[in-house]
């Protein structure tokens, strides 16, 4: 079933880790901010999500497009090995 971010994710990890949406979203965005510092990461996220160029620009990326693009990258990770 499709679920929404904001509406039942984050909602689903503060319930299960005792936090709130609130601080989800923040860590998340946080942990996003790290990552894209590194251009070299920015580089394997683009490859990972096969849009060249998307994450190079001035424009940030949403927490919902990081989320399902490394998501994606570990589902095609545990299928190969």
């Amino acid at each position: 079933t499709f679920k929404r971010i904001t509406k039942d994710i984050y909602p689903e990890i503060a319930l299960r880790y005792g936090s709130s949406s609130y601080n989800v979203e923040r860590c998340i965005r946080n942990c996003m901010n790290v990552f894209m510092q590194n251009s070299k990461n920015k580089m394997r996220l683009d490859a990972i999500s096969g849009n060249f160029g998307i994450c190079s620009n001035k424009s940030k990326i949403t927490n919902s497009k990081f989320l399902k693009i490394i998501a994606e990258a570990f589902k095609l990770w545990h299928m190969n090995k």
